[in-house]
């Protein structure tokens, strides 16, 4: 059997389609929809569903914006990061960065989203991966419509 991968694309009149993506041979893209109705999406938008919804039954999104707790070594409540395809841990993850107010170096940090939850690896000392449910996540936008919520966090 041929797993369907569902994407997502932004039209240039400004509406969002989802269904399968398709590319011309002008290198043109394209979400055909349920319908088979062809809609010609800025590429740089196009996103893949990622197989997990949020705590409000949301497909999530390559390039959605999603709000999680905080569970691990700072204390900020809860974080904004966006969901991307890692070569780091060879699959779908959540990602932020920090920067450090003292001397403005910059840390990317990636945790690998697995079925049901999401895994952060604290080092070989430990060995044992940290469990978010994702339940506990909301989408609350995408990088190409909510810049402002890019995460970057500043830490001492």
């Amino acid at each position: 059997m041929k797993r369907k991968i569902k994407c997502r694309g932004l039209g240039y009149e400004g509406i969002w389609y989802f269904g399968s993506i398709w590319k011309d041979k002008n290198d043109n893209y394209y979400i055909i929809d349920i319908d088979d109705e062809r809609h010609l999406v800025i590429e740089e938008t196009i996103g893949e569903f990622i197989n997990v919804y949020d705590n409000l039954s949301k497909e999530i999104y390559e390039g959605d914006i999603i709000e999680q707790p905080n569970g691990g070594e700072f204390d900020w409540g809860t974080k904004n990061v966006v969901v991307l395809w890692s070569d780091i841990t060879s699959g779908w993850a959540t990602c932020y960065t920090t920067v450090n107010k003292e001397n403005n170096s910059k840390q990317l940090h990636e945790d690998k989203i697995e079925s049901g939850g999401l895994w952060r690896d604290y080092g070989e000392k430990l060995g044992v991966p940290f469990r978010k449910n994702m339940f506990m996540y909301q989408v609350v936008g995408n990088i190409y419509e909510n810049l402002e919520l890019t995460p970057i966090i500043f830490i001492k």
